[in-house]
């Protein structure tokens, strides 16, 4: 519990310092949005995402096995695949 309470509280603050602009004027930028608004949000459901994980990996089909590890994986790097798509150059060489 206390613990959630941390997370909690680490997000909220995270979160208003990467959007420190509704507040007060920006001077100079904060760089709070390289992931420290997702970490406590992460830590929060690691023990839902272990529990996810577990139940698949005792799977007995290898297949439903194989596919549910690969579904998780492709969920956790969809952001990157999207940003890689969306900023691809063409004719870069």
């Amino acid at each position: 519990m206390i613990l959630t309470g941390l997370c909690l509280v680490w997000y909220i603050v995270a979160f208003l310092f990467s959007h420190h602009q509704w507040f007060v004027r920006p001077i100079q930028p904060l760089h709070f949005t390289r992931g420290y608004t997702w970490a406590p949000l992460f830590l929060m459901g690691a023990n839902n995402i272990l529990l996810l994980l577990n139940s698949i990996l005792h799977t007995r089909r290898k297949f439903i096995r194989v596919a549910g590890i690969a579904g998780f994986v492709l969920l956790m790097v969809s952001d990157n695949i999207v940003w890689f798509t969306w900023t691809r150059q063409p004719n870069a060489a």
